[in-house]
């Protein structure tokens, strides 16, 4: 169905007595027999008067009068070309006029009847530019009384008239033969052929021009009415009142709708506004979008990925991002740019696939500045995270094999902190987890500034390191601490000193307070379950597990019920006090490091906003001396140990009280302590694997794409640098997204080389392939050549496709030939080179995978060292290029299918090939390590499941 704004817009039907205003319109067929024929069939004898071509461009009839015999559904004009209208016809119509015309599409013969006429005849073909000798001609014609297809009386009459008899029955219309007229009289020849080769050349660059010079005229009437529209709506008082009481995006977004609402869908024109608006609807949520398109006149769905795909958005620094923070940044205040940078890492699944925009592969190990032929299983993010104000922006992503190298990401540190400092932001702090490769990169940032004071005689007063000589406060994420000391807890009994006094925390005692709190119906605990309390079950990356056990009612409990004989096999024995004691202590600890409200609850005076008169840092001094003297006893090894997550949780408290002097002296009244971990990524690695469907482990290409669509909604949400500092976020968020698509900055990251070197030191025989892959080949020229031979229809170059000379092995062709298939039978030629170009790729891309320009190297390559020459014809002197592109493409997708393939254990081959341990050197390594990945998968799972 149709909806109503397409309605209005249908031509009139011109069968007399249709009023469909819905089914789809043919026009009059251009052969003039048939013409002739349909308007005979739908009675409409004043057709007969007008021009052929007048007819065409003017006349439609609908759907409804054709049998359905005609109609071809899935063609663009819809009918057979014999079509003609037969049904719905409601009878003849007698048109009277003063002076009956004569029916152009027959040739009768003449009455007795005297006709003067005075016509111009052109004296040369109608294409040419000549003068018209106006000649008597005298002429003895007939004129019907009635309708011109009948047969009737001749009535004798005499009719003098001057007319223009034309001479040709063709289609074109009048006014194009008279500009191709005064072109050719313009240099005094009758015919085009009678042109030089380069005038030829310039008499189609004019009628082109002509034709666009045409296209801007009717642009500019069309331009002139809607300037007249909006003049008319623009001086309406009432909506002139209406644009008051609204924002700048609603207004605009109305505009748009008054403009395109009446307009069919391919008439409609959009500003970068609504294309922008429209795009954060789109990447919101597509299910969204698509109701709102059938009420509202929305951009498609293809359009606005066309103009997202612009926009470079590749691993490293994107250049577009931090251009479209710059003007943002500049509107923040001082504290409002203060913010702390956050990275970590997230799995991803190792997959290859061929970027054809970029010419590479997605999927490799890539840092943006540097790539390398290594599948990526790591995506590590970096994000900023306000201090002052809790706006968030992600920045950049890389991709790793594994964990990323501590000196790897010792650069990206610093180069991402100097472009925030560029663009304006001041980076306070680092936040991360402590794993062992942000733990190393910290170490390495510190000590090399150490090196660099110590060097320069500068007195060291620092707590964290230097970057373009501003201070950056490492910390640690405060969930995972907490986490790390809950799992070490599990297996080892913690030793600490408060108060003087000589405390000892045992898991024991916690499971005892769960089974002795679950023995009745009625919970005293109702929160805990078997998840966080029983070892096996418990999931040890869930934060809220490790809340709901370091929490004020699990540690007075303790403390409680210590020593009571409870009649059950549960009873809790003194020392459990000295648990709950430490549960009391952590969750005192957790909220003055997790406050997000600028005043504290009455009930818990540290879950509040840190100021220069909270408690604190006085809490957290004494919380130091605890944690510094506590040790984990292992009953195994019967040794004292020191955990990282204790002296990392050390570390932090002291972050937290040297950045409360920084910053709190800069005129800031409080921080928020959530501010400063890493909630914010979190959070938006959840968005990642749920955007779209639930993928909890999306692929480089995946994982790309969401990665743009979380970016692009932030820009418009509340939680964008811009949304504190703007009256109407909408509006702000709006300039920034525009900034985001249509920077100046496009070029994004710096790609690695186009053009690089390829070894040439292989020698690939192909005498030693074995019969089957010598037919495979064959196959595979066959498919080549059938494609090449259908865009280049040549018979030259088809024979030159097709020669043989009984050496190619057309085995699998004929196997997979069936009656009336007509399979494609490479010639000699095609075979060979198809067979040496195969051979060179399977050797040369797992080698250079990870470049950029492989696809264009690759074929420069192949084009250099085997001879194309045979391939080539007066017409088609590109065939051989033509060839290699496809054989290239070809073999791009087919290798990145297998690899993938082996990545999910879905190719035994080359699990069988590696079985007879070949010569390792011969190997695709490449592939060889994505056999080692799914190994190493599969022994996780089955680690797992026991």
């Amino acid at each position: 169905m149709m909806d109503a704004n397409t309605v209005k817009y249908k031509n009139k039907c011109c069968v007399p007595g249709c009023d469909d205003k819905v089914l789809k319109r043919h026009r009059f067929p251009k052969d003039l027999n048939l013409l002739r024929k349909w308007i005979e069939n739908i009675k409409v004898p004043h057709l007969m008067a007008l021009q052929p071509h007048q007819v065409y461009d003017t006349k439609f009839v609908c759907q409804k009068h054709f049998a359905p015999e005609y109609v071809v559904p899935g063609t663009r004009r819809g009918l057979r070309r014999d079509a003609v209208p037969t049904l719905h016809i409601l009878g003849n119509v007698v048109v009277e006029s003063a002076v009956p015309t004569r029916n152009l599409f027959e040739d009768t013969e003449n009455d007795p009847m005297e006709v003067t006429a005075t016509t111009t005849v052109p004296t040369r073909n109608v294409f040419e530019a000549t003068e018209n000798v106006p000649m008597e001609v005298t002429a003895t014609t007939t004129v019907p009384t009635r309708n011109a297809f009948e047969a009737t009386e001749n009535v004798p009459m005499e009719v003098t008239a001057t007319t223009t008899v034309p001479i040709s029955s063709s289609i074109k219309k009048p006014q194009d033969i008279k500009k191709k007229k005064r072109i050719l009289q313009a240099v005094n020849v009758t015919r085009q052929i009678q042109l030089t080769p380069n005038c030829q050349t310039f008499y189609k660059m004019v009628t082109q021009l002509n034709t666009k010079a045409a296209k801007f005229h009717i642009q500019r009437e069309s331009y002139r009415k809607r300037l007249m529209h909006a003049e008319a709506v623009a001086k309406n008082p009432n909506f002139a009142n209406f644009a008051d009481v609204i924002n700048e995006t609603t207004y605009k977004f109305i505009l748009q709708q008054l403009r395109n609402q009446s307009l069919p869908p391919k008439a409609r024109r959009y500003t970068i506004d609504d294309k922008l608006l429209a795009l954060t609807v789109l990447k919101s949520s597509s299910k969204g979008y698509k109701i709102l398109s059938k009420i509202f006149s929305l951009p498609s769905k293809h359009t606005l990925l066309n103009m997202l795909n612009k926009v470079p958005f590749r691993p490293g620094v994107n250049k577009q991002i931090f251009a479209s923070l710059k003007d943002v940044v500049q509107k923040l205040s001082i504290n409002e740019r203060k913010c702390a940078l956050v990275f970590d890492e997230m799995s991803i699944s190792p997959s290859l696939s061929y970027n054809i925009r970029a010419d590479c592969y997605d999927g490799v190990e890539d840092f943006g500045k540097e790539r390398f032929p290594h599948l990526a299983d790591h995506a590590n993010v970096f994000m900023v995270k306000g201090v002052y104000r809790q706006w968030k922006q992600a920045l950049s992503f890389t991709f790793s094999n594994g964990p990323v190298k501590s000196l790897q990401l010792k650069k990206m540190i610093v180069e991402i902190i100097k472009e925030c400092h560029n663009i304006g932001f001041e980076v306070v702090a680092t936040i991360c987890d402590q794993g062992s490769a942000n733990s190393s990169a910290v170490n390495l940032l510190i000590k090399e500034t150490n090196e660099h004071l110590l060097k320069n005689g500068i007195e060291n007063k620092y707590i964290g390191f230097l970057v373009d000589n501003k201070e950056i406060v490492p910390l640690y994420d405060v969930p995972h601490l907490f986490k790390g000391i809950r799992n070490n807890l599990l297996l080892k009994n913690l030793h600490f000193t408060m108060n003087d006094v000589e405390h000892v925390a045992k898991w024991e005692h916690i499971e005892q307070l769960y089974f002795l709190d679950t023995a009745e119906d009625t919970r005293l605990l109702p929160k805990l379950t078997d998840r966080h309390v029983i070892g096996k079950k418990i999931n040890k990356m869930k934060v809220a597990y490790m809340t709901q056990l370091f929490s004020h009612a699990v540690g007075a409990h303790l403390q409680r019920f210590a020593g009571w004989d409870t009649r059950t096999p549960h009873n809790l024995p003194l020392e459990a006090t000295q648990t709950g004691t430490f549960i009391l202590f952590m969750d005192k600890l957790f909220d003055s490091l997790n406050g997000n409200n600028k005043i504290a609850p009455l009930s818990k005076p540290l879950k509040g906003g840190l100021t220069m008169t909270s408690d604190h840092e006085q809490f957290w001094r004494d919380a130091i001396r605890v944690l510094e003297n506590a040790k984990f006893f292992d009953s195994q090894k019967k040794i004292f140990c020191k955990v990282p997550s204790i002296l990392n949780l050390v570390k932090t408290l002291k972050a937290f009280i040297y950045l409360k002097k920084v910053l709190l002296i800069n005129k800031m009244q409080y921080i928020l302590p959530r501010a400063l971990n890493q909630d914010c990524l979190e959070n938006f690695f959840a968005s990642m694997r749920s955007h779209g469907r639930r993928n909890i482990s999306p692929d480089a290409r995946h994982f790309i794409t969401s990665f743009k669509a979380l970016i692009v909604n932030n820009f418009m949400s509340s939680h964008s640098p811009s949304s504190n500092c703007e009256d109407d976020f909408t509006v702000g968020a709006l300039d920034n997204l525009r900034s985001f698509i249509t920077g100046e900055e496009v070029p994004g990251i710096c790609l690695l080389e186009n053009n690089f070197t390829i070894e040439t030191s292989f020698i690939v025989s192909h005498s030693k392939k074995r019969p089957i892959a010598k037919a495979t080949l064959a196959y595979v020229a066959g498919y080549v050549g059938n494609r090449i031979s259908k865009s280049a229809n040549c018979s030259v170059c088809k024979d030159m496709l097709t020669t043989s000379y009984g050496n190619v092995p057309m085995d699998v062709i004929e196997a997979r030939e069936y009656s009336n298939s007509r399979l494609f039978r490479p010639g000699t030629y095609l075979y060979l080179v198809i067979s040496q170009a195969c051979s060179r790729l399977f050797y040369l891309i797992p080698r250079h995978c990870h470049k950029y320009g492989l696809n264009r190297s690759l074929i420069a390559f192949i084009m250099e060292t085997i001879n194309f020459d045979f391939l080539k014809c007066e017409k088609h002197t590109d065939l051989g290029l033509h060839v290699v592109k496809l054989i290239v493409k070809v073999i791009f997708y087919f290798w990145g299918k297998q690899v993938n393939k082996i990545l999910n254990g879905n190719d035994e081959r080359f699990v069988r090939l590696l079985a007879t341990k070949p010569n390792m050197t011969t190997i695709d390594a490449i592939k060889l390590e994505a056999h080692r990945k799914y190994l190493s998968k599969l022994k996780n799972k089955k680690k797992y499941s026991i």
